[in-house]
């Protein structure tokens, strides 16, 4: 299961928090996870103030208390933080990362701008600064009609271990949204000189090898701890973080569950060079995993030797 104490929502001073899809994402997963939520205003225009001029910002805890007032109107029972007054009152994302970790907050549920309409996560500054930066998982949501309501979660397999990691966080968050899951791997075609027709032959046909790739993603679906929820596989071919950006745009996806990185894990590098273009581009909702960070699972569910793979589950296939 998801081990999660501490949720954090950050928001534009300028915005209305009710009207934010983190801070109803945040009200909803710490509800179903017992977390508590810590409600801390964030500069997204780092030279401007977003407060009106010759007024007094509002404190911490009036902020805390707003959002207790939201949280029982939705009717939602959770614990809202007063972030401590040493914070200032609109920190930049330098700021709330020190925060974050004197905090101890497991993870981190992000908005990009409210005035800018749907953005990938990577086109705000301050988004990007947490995203890049944080050494915890981070949820960047967007705005839509029903905010909590997801029914496709998209994961990118390329049968790493990072890439199980995020596919044991994506079937607990499909158990919490009663949602399914859309496995996708892209296979990636080497460049190669043929010797002679039989030989370009053979690597046109790609039969064989998607048969084999299908039973691959199968068996790893089957061996993934988690609990057991609906999922489909898909094949694709070409430029992975294409593709991935391709099926999030063609299908009805709302949700994107990835790792930083994946078979190729550099530590050194914030992103992996997958994850870096994906989030520069797509624009929907995306969590990502920490390949070499904190993870929401506890030890029980991330940790093969102590427990059973999770039961075979009836996979539809798509052709």
């Amino acid at each position: 299961m998801l081990h999660v104490d501490r949720i954090l929502c950050p928001f534009e001073p300028a915005s209305d928090l009710g009207d934010r899809p983190a801070f109803a994402q945040g009200l909803y997963l710490a509800e179903r996870l017992d977390a508590s939520i810590h409600v801390v205003p964030m500069a997204h225009r780092l030279r401007a103030s977003t407060e009106p001029t010759g007024t007094m910002p509002p404190s911490h805890a009036d902020r805390a208390a707003s959002a207790r007032a939201l949280a029982a109107a939705s009717g939602a029972d959770v614990r809202i933080a007063s972030p401590s007054s040493e914070l200032p009152s609109t920190p930049t994302a330098s700021g709330l990362l020190g925060y974050a970790e004197a905090a101890a907050i497991d993870f981190m549920v992000l908005d990009t701008p409210h005035d800018r309409g749907p953005i990938p996560p990577m086109a705000s500054d301050p988004v990007r600064t947490l995203v890049e930066r944080a050494e915890i998982p981070v949820f960047v949501a967007a705005r839509s009609g029903r905010p909590v309501s997801f029914r496709r979660l998209l994961v990118p397999i390329d049968f790493s271990e990072h890439s199980r990691a995020a596919l044991q966080h994506a079937k607990y968050l499909a158990d919490l949204y009663g949602a399914s899951l859309d496995l996708l791997h892209v296979i990636e075609r080497p460049q190669f000189v043929a010797l002679n027709p039989t030989d370009m032959l053979a690597f046109s046909d790609a039969t064989l090898t998607e048969r084999k790739t299908r039973r691959r993603i199968e068996t790893f679906m089957e061996e993934t701890n988690g609990v057991e929820v609906p999922a489909r596989l898909h094949l694709a071919h070409g430029d992975a973080a294409d593709q991935i950006m391709h099926f999030a745009s063609e299908h009805p996806v709302d949700l994107v569950v990835l790792s930083t990185h994946g078979v190729i894990g550099r530590p050194q590098h914030p992103l992996g060079n997958v994850a870096d273009k994906v989030l520069r581009r797509v624009a929907c909702p995306v969590v990502l995993t920490r390949a070499f960070g904190h993870s929401l699972l506890s030890s029980s569910s991330s940790d093969g030797s102590a427990t059973q793979p999770a039961p075979s589950v009836d996979v539809p296939r798509e052709e």
